[in-house]
């Protein structure tokens, strides 16, 4: 039998910081697999998270085999790093049919990032603009794919958050995009921002942002809604989607987005890729209206 690589290991300093920075950057969560080793599994790989601090040896940190992630835009995985406060140690470079970067993650280990050169390029294609309200109507949705398998999500319990096993399957029919429709209408009426992705003349993506401030200091906009449509999902689209919001909502004088968010896991992988968290001060009427979403923030 030939060998057969399916896993690494990671000696980390620090745990949890170690957790933090790699859940983030894989968008999932870790597993823990006994006291010392946290399991991440990457379509099929396994990449393991080692604390040296439970066990009697020695680790040197930062010296360990170069570990290389295939991603579909390099160049804005680079920025998401950048944004993050972290050293990039080699440029992003185009080699072969490859763009590549590399960066130290917080434990001093280097990282190589790579994606296909066609890849990127498909990427692309896709466009972005703000929508008008004669634009927004049923025919807009009609090759939109608002399709999810949930299997975790979070809940609050005595003041913790804990991820539960709770599985459903959401698909939006007809009447969900009518009241889509109506919700969106309303946003542009009331002086807010559609945002809407194209491939061609299809909508693959949207975004919307509120007008009406809110907090006991009036300084949230709410982010009501973003979704990728189910084949385009992974391609950076509701990244960009929420960066133009991030911008809009700054422009009118913001300091935070409020966001009442989905409880699945990988929604809120992707709330936190983004780098919102727990909102200081919860909004009870969105509360009421979706009592299981996740009240977040994101500092602008």
């Amino acid at each position: 039998m030939k060998p057969k690589l399916e896993s690494a290991y990671i000696a980390v300093e620090n745990i949890e910081r170690a957790i933090n920075f790699y859940e983030w950057f894989l968008e999932r969560s870790a597993a823990k697999k006994g006291e010392s080793l946290y399991l991440f599994d990457v379509d099929g790989f396994r990449l393991f998270l080692f604390d040296h601090n439970n066990e009697n040896e020695k680790v040197k940190y930062g010296d360990n085999c170069l570990l290389s992630f295939e991603v579909d835009d390099a160049e804005k995985i680079k920025e998401k790093i950048e944004d993050r406060g972290l050293k990039i140690i080699f440029p992003l470079t185009k080699i072969l049919d490859n763009i590549v970067f590399e960066f130290k993650d917080p434990e001093g280990n280097q990282i190589e990032v790579f994606s296909k050169v066609s890849k990127r390029k498909k990427m692309n294609n896709i466009s972005y603009r703000s929508l008008k309200i004669d634009e927004i109507k049923l025919s807009l949705f009609s090759n939109f794919d608002r399709h999810q398998e949930v299997t975790k999500c979070w809940r609050k319990e005595n003041k913790k958050w804990i991820l539960k096993n709770i599985s459903f399957t959401e698909n939006w029919e007809i009447d969900e995009y009518k009241f889509l429709v109506k919700c969106l209408q309303k946003t542009i009426k009331t002086g807010g921002t559609v945002f809407g992705a194209f491939k061609e003349k299809h909508l693959v993506g949207f975004a919307s942002l509120e007008n009406q401030f809110l907090g006991s200091k009036n300084n949230y906009l709410q982010l009501s809604s973003i979704h990728a449509s189910n084949n385009y999902r992974g391609q950076g689209i509701g990244k960009t989607l929420f960066k133009l919001v991030c911008k809009k909502a700054k422009d009118a004088g913001a300091e935070k987005l409020y966001i009442s968010a989905h409880s699945a896991e990988e929604t809120q992988l992707f709330y936190k890729a983004m780098g919102c968290k727990e909102a200081v001060e919860y909004n009870q009427t969105l509360v009421e209206k979706k009592p299981y979403d996740c009240q977040l923030e994101y500092v602008l």
